[in-house]
């Protein structure tokens, strides 16, 4: 099963508020319409009809990839 399977099959408000946690520090991002445009319509496709802010989207699949790499790195 596929990470964007398992996402799409659990509630989307639950999903949501597990990826955020508590928020403590504080980034600002500078990024391209484009680039916003991309992430939007890759968070509407993982929690369709989800109330997601700008720093929701970024977060969510922000810590989503991070969480892969770090994964990846400790099967090698």
């Amino acid at each position: 099963m596929h990470l964007l399977d398992i996402l799409q099959s659990t509630d989307s408000k639950g999903t949501m508020v597990s990826i955020m946690g508590k928020r403590t520090t504080s980034v600002t991002v500078k990024m391209s319409e484009q680039d916003f445009e991309l992430m939007n319509k890759a968070a509407e496709t993982i929690w369709p009809g989800a109330p997601m802010t700008k720093s929701s989207i970024i977060l969510g699949l922000a810590r989503m990839g991070a969480e892969a790499v770090l994964k990846g790195a400790k099967r090698k």
